[in-house]
């Protein structure tokens, strides 16, 4: 998530802005007791949601290096350039 949410001063603007109560997150796990904080709280009336796709360092890698990998680079690439259109 960008900003880091575990950084004081930026989790200073999420208590501001949406009423948050908890304190910093420690790890990454713990966003997501953020996350339901602020989904829950009366404040932030809005619909929202976040999708992640997570490629490890071995699949980046062949991405780059593997020819046979080409089709599915050229799939990827052809998914964010619209989706970067779209926006």
């Amino acid at each position: 998530m960008l900003p880091n949410i575990g950084c004081v001063t930026n989790h200073i603007n999420l208590q501001r802005d949406f009423n948050v109560q908890l304190p910093p997150a420690k790890s990454l796990y713990d966003h997501w007791y953020i996350f339901r904080e602020i989904l829950n709280n009366k404040v932030s009336e809005c619909s929202w949601r976040s999708c992640l796709i997570y490629f490890s360092e071995k699949w980046v890698e062949k991405l780059h290096t593997d020819k046979s990998w080409v089709y599915l680079k050229m799939y990827l690439h052809e998914l964010a350039w619209k989706s970067f259109l779209m926006s």
